[in-house]
């Protein structure tokens, strides 16, 4: 399956109306392919692509990808997030692919309001802030409140609070984006090593291996960081493109 463009008012019906005509297919064809979604969408109405991740929810669930030379913004991104599959029986992974040379970017909700008035009414603002906060709540509901129970019992949400914390920071004009393989690992989205990529490890870079992987279980990052006022996107003291592994 596959969403492409931005999302407008109506959208969500269509798309999962499609879902359900190629999970039909699959299943009258006998196919045991786990359903995956390619995403290359810079993003658009919210509500619309909240309305798709509850039905990704409701069932068995589907993987995300972004292929390298797509993006995934906005509300996109939260539909990326949302990414899972079924295996084993009854058991589930996150299963959300951001290959090499793709674009991931996240950011708070916008609140559209007219440009043609100067000022407001104080009813109308508190309406507006009403609004904003029903929104961030959706979010919550639907990647935070959901998620997977691993084997070991732990329940992983959707999207780490961590991340909608990020995420909210950041102007709706603005991005914060999977930068690194280091947001990718603490924010649990798998980067793929390509095959012709060659990996030099030091001596001096063992302790890492058990180091990084405890910060990033609790979402947290395994390097020093810094936040880069112009922008609002996280920068490291080592940055780097994906193909960089650290």
């Amino acid at each position: 399956a596959e969403i492409s463009g931005v999302f407008h008012t109506g959208d969500a019906e269509r798309i999962i109306e499609e879902f359900e005509l190629k999970k039909l297919q699959m299943n009258t064809s006998g196919s045991t392919y786990a359903n995956i979604l390619c995403l290359d969408s810079s993003g658009g109405n919210l509500r619309e692509a909240l309305k798709v991740v509850r039905y990704i929810n409701s069932g068995d669930g589907m993987g995300t990808r972004i292929a390298n030379d797509a993006e995934c913004l906005s509300a996109c991104a939260l539909i990326f997030m949302s990414g899972r599959i079924k295996f084993q029986e009854a058991r589930q992974r996150l299963w959300r692919i951001m290959e090499p040379g793709a674009t991931l970017g996240f950011h708070a909700p916008s609140l559209l309001l007219p440009e043609s008035l100067e000022t407001y009414k104080s009813s109308e603002v508190k309406s507006a802030y009403a609004v904003a906060l029903i929104t961030v709540s959706e979010i919550s509901d639907a990647l935070i409140s959901s998620g997977i129970t691993r084997s070991d019992e732990r329940f992983i949400s959707f999207i780490p609070a961590s991340l909608l914390t990020e995420m909210l920071r950041v102007p709706s004009e603005e991005f914060l984006y999977i930068r690194t393989v280091d947001d990718a690992a603490r924010w649990q989205i798998e980067v793929p090593i390509p095959r012709d990529h060659a990996v030099k490890r030091k001596i001096a870079d063992l302790p890492a291996v058990c180091t990084n992987p405890v910060a990033w279980r609790a979402n947290a990052s395994a390097l020093p960081e810094r936040v880069d006022d112009t922008s609002y996107n996280l920068t490291r003291t080592n940055d780097s493109i994906a193909y960089t592994y650290n």
